[in-house]
């Protein structure tokens, strides 16, 4: 309709102001209007059952929108319509990295070697995030920066690099040949697997101008790190359930649910504080909508 169009304009560049709350509510809007339109469309391929590997609460979203609204003279309509774009992108490729999460069906352990059912199911989630990806590219070179593109491609590369590397390990420690420990023996591997969120985090404060703000940023970045990590452990422990027949699971399962207990203490004893209640908030939504992935 062009007169909420036009409307819709009017309200982006007619003050240096933005509700935070209404800038949020419309990006929400119109990401989800693209997403359903782009999850139709790979979905009419196969009947592929793609909400599972969707988080509905567009996270990638709530991590652009974390430290806050977008801030500057160069925040008109234009940038809000690159901005959909981009986050669109962002969540298609998130999307494209649940079909390649963790999966039992690429594991060689004896008690899964033989279903092969699963391993062809494997195999074509490999295909669909791939088509997701595909899409994803469309969408985020209309954010025209390219800068922003090459950082995406390089989030993206070292999250799968350092997801294989994490399977590599869980496959060793079920096999008893190493201890639950070794899992997150390296703290870049679990930051990495969720590097493509990192990237996320790091564009809202480029556009929020969070650098430059109040003395609540200066730990953003270590607090986003323990949000990866966050991650990350609950994306291994999902994994390691599908395990749950092989003897040694049980143990790992323990071990990475310490940690995560003690990741998520330290995130809230990060945002802890009256003055931080805004940041706190924000941060709360994005932890709890980890916990409906």
């Amino acid at each position: 309709m062009p007169g909420a169009k036009e409307r819709l304009r009017e309200f982006w560049i007619k003050g240096k102001r933005i509700n935070p709350v209404k800038y949020k509510s419309a990006l929400k809007r119109q990401t989800e209007k693209l997403l359903k339109r782009e999850i139709r469309y790979i979905s009419s391929f196969f009947p592929y059952d793609v909400k599972k590997f969707h988080n509905q609460n567009l996270l990638y979203l709530q991590g652009i929108l974390l430290p806050g609204s977008p801030s500057g003279k160069d925040k008109d309509f234009s940038f809000y319509n690159r901005l959909v774009n981009l986050v669109t992108g962002l969540e298609l490729l998130s999307i494209g990295t649940s079909f390649h999460d963790f999966k039992s069906g690429g594991s060689d352990i004896a008690e899964r070697a033989e279903n092969s059912g699963e391993d062809n199911g494997y195999t074509l989630d490999l295909l669909f995030g791939d088509i997701f990806y595909s899409r994803a590219v469309i969408y985020l070179l209309r954010y025209q920066d390219h800068e922003v593109f090459d950082r995406i491609l390089e989030a993206l590369k070292n999250l799968h690099e350092s997801r294989l590397e994490l399977h590599i390990k869980i496959q060793e420690v079920l096999k008893r040949k190493t201890d639950p420990a070794s899992i997150d023996a390296e703290k870049n591997l679990l930051v990495d697997a969720n590097r493509l969120l990192h990237v996320a985090f790091d564009i809202g404060c480029v556009i929020s101008n969070c650098r430059n703000s109040d003395s609540n940023m200066k730990d953003y970045f270590k607090i986003a790190e323990k949000v990866l990590i966050y991650k990350t452990y609950d994306e291994l422990l999902k994994y390691i359930d599908t395990f749950s027949e092989v003897p040694y699971s049980v143990t790992s399962h323990d071990y990475l649910d310490s940690r995560k207990r003690e990741i998520l203490i330290e995130v809230k004893e990060a945002v802890s504080g009256p003055d931080r209640k805004a940041f706190a908030d924000s941060l709360h939504a994005i932890l709890g909508s980890l916990h409906k992935e």
